[in-house]
Order: structure tokens, then C-alpha cells, then sequence
């Protein structure tokens, strides 16, 4: 039984410390974008549903060298009224043109990314509850 409880510890301890990387590179994602980002207007070229009533938007955005790169956002990342017939402003880092977040995503608080607080604070919990089944089974 204690060498379950030992695997089971192990398990939960992995997916915890997956689930904080996870966040930790969202963070140094929007880092790169934030400290080095050049701002361009991207069009919409398509609509898709991934949830009931939660449309993504697929945008296009030429960078100053004359890239085009196709990037989707969750209509949360996009500015209030947005259509399919809209253009918003995406900002993408220079050394990898395929980062790019919108200009509202990149200046919300990374508390306000339920996503990321989700996963850093079930990431903790994990490791939490890891620790205390590895000590009840010595």
C-alpha cells in the first residue's frame, strides 16, 4: 500500500510541476511580447467555434520584414465588439515572429487569464497534496 501511495504521490507531484511550467512559460511568453513587441494590424480571415458561444477568430498579420503568419484568439483576447470583419492590433515578438498575443491580452494582469492562475494555483495544490501523501505513507 505504501509504495502506491508513493506512485500515486510521484504521479500528482509530475502533473503539479507540468502544470507550473506551463504557467512559468505563458509568463515568459508575455514577457518577450511585452518587452520587445512591434505592433501591427492583423485582419480577421475566419471564425471558429471551439466552445458552445466562444468564438476564436483566426487573424492575419504581415511583420515589418514582410512575414505573414495566421495566429487564432479567444474572442476574451480581442476588443469588445469585435466582428469578422474587424482588424486588431497584435503585437508579436521580432525574434520569433509566430508569438504574438493581442494588444488587449498582452496588457490585461496575468490575473485576470483565469487559464494561467488556474494552472499555477492547481500546479502548487498538486505538489501540495504529493508532498503530504508522501509523508503520510513513511
Amino acid at each position: 500500500m505504501h509504495a502506491f501511495t508513493l506512485l500515486m504521490a510521484a504521479c500528482l507531484f509530475v502533473l503539479g510541476l507540468i502544470l507550473v511550467r506551463l504557467t512559468a512559460m505563458e509568463v515568459l511568453r508575455r514577457r518577450a511580447v511585452s518587452r520587445n513587441g512591434v505592433a501591427v494590424e492583423g485582419e480577421c480571415v475566419d471564425r471558429t467555434w471551439s466552445q458552445p458561444g466562444r468564438p476564436h477568430y483566426v487573424l492575419i498579420y504581415t511583420t515589418l520584414e514582410g512575414r505573414t503568419f495566421r495566429a487564432a484568439f479567444s474572442s476574451t483576447a480581442l476588443p469588445p465588439g469585435f466582428t469578422g470583419e474587424s482588424t486588431a492590433t497584435i503585437i508579436y515578438d521580432p525574434a520569433d515572429p509566430g508569438t504574438s498575443m493581442t494588444a488587449l491580452a498582452l496588457h490585461k494582469a496575468i490575473w485576470r487569464s483565469p487559464g494561467d492562475v488556474y494552472a499555477a494555483l492547481g500546479g502548487a495544490a498538486l505538489c501540495c497534496i504529493a508532498a503530504w501523501m508522501a509523508m503520510e505513507s513513511m
